[in-house]
């Protein structure tokens, strides 16, 4: 899943390395002012490309 945040702040502080969790864990006290998620699935396996 990926996730797009729209924040009234100009920039974020991510503590540690620049990660998915880091990056949840420094919108904490941010005003979210909208949001966007989308999913998307694959596979290699051949026999379910065909379906």
């Amino acid at each position: 899943m990926f996730t797009v945040y729209a924040i009234d702040a100009s920039y974020l502080e991510v503590t540690g390395s620049l990660c998915g969790a880091n990056g949840v864990e420094a919108l904490e006290g941010v005003k979210i002012l909208g949001q966007a998620s989308i999913t998307g699935t694959y596979t290699l396996n051949s026999r379910l490309l065909k379906a």
